[in-house]
């Protein structure tokens, strides 16, 4: 249930309804209410988003994102966001999502393959566009939470991944981080699972276990680093390091 200026929407898993006391904007109660259909598609169990004066919503079959316009002359009016980009939605499902107002207006849905979708919607703008991204291993969850950053106050953006490690599966849970680049590129962080290091200089670095026997890619000190993390997480560079960082300039920092 959405309360709008005209009344309260209430979605249900046929129909979508506006709920008044006869007029827009009327209170109702048990002997005085009218319930008009909104949109015959019905909606699945996933909240729907407000966004401004949009009510964005996953339909009932859960594989179709609409939303709920509102206008003052017929209240509001059913349009499809899908459609904008129907390859990403054929043959799956939306099992979770989360918006994201601060900074960007972003939904996150989490696809049933695991995949990360992200639709902008900037009404104002006439922005609405869908994206994706992948990761190794599957996203399973996602949640935003308005937190105090470097940029401002910001909806952050928590997501759950699993992944196989070592041959166990683990979840983990991870933050989506402000785009800021105070540094130029030297302060990109746009990685998963990631770890960082910023002190004196030094050549062995510990802590990384959880990335223990995987692939992994690093930036340091502005040179890009790709080797596979040892077992127990402790990597050295230069001369009798680690394999694949023997031959990168000493120091680090």
């Amino acid at each position: 249930m959405i309360p709008m200026p005209a009344g309260l929407i209430v979605f249900g898993d046929r129909l979508a309804w506006l709920v008044n006391g006869g007029s827009a904007g009327a209170p109702f109660s048990a002997t005085s209410l009218v319930a008009n259909p909104q949109a015959y598609n019905g909606s699945s169990p996933l909240p729907p988003i407000v966004a401004t004066s949009d009510i964005l919503y996953v339909q009932a079959k859960q594989s179709i994102v609409r939303n709920l316009i509102y206008n003052f002359y017929t209240n509001v009016i059913p349009a499809p966001i899908s459609i904008l980009s129907n390859h990403l939605f054929y043959g799956f499902t939306i099992t979770q999502w989360a918006w994201a107002e601060e900074p960007f207006k972003l939904a996150w849905a989490v696809r049933s393959d695991g995949q990360l979708l992200c639709l902008t919607f900037l009404k104002d703008l006439e922005i609405v566009a869908w994206t994706h991204s992948d990761t190794q291993g599957a996203f399973i969850g996602v949640a935003s939470i308005t937190e105090a950053s470097t940029i401002s106050n910001v909806d952050a953006v928590y997501h759950v991944v699993q992944r196989t490690v070592q041959g166990v599966i683990v979840n983990y849970i991870e933050r989506f981080i402000e785009l800021t680049y105070p540094l130029d590129y030297q302060s990109s962080w746009q990685v998963d699972a990631g770890i960082g290091y910023n002190g004196a200089a030094a050549t062995i670095f510990s802590g990384a276990q959880h990335l223990g026997g995987m692939a992994v890619t690093g930036l340091a000190d502005g040179i890009v680093i790709n080797f596979t993390m040892p077992i127990n997480g402790i990597f050295q560079f230069g001369i009798g390091g680690t394999v694949g960082l023997t031959a990168i300039p000493m120091p680090r920092s």
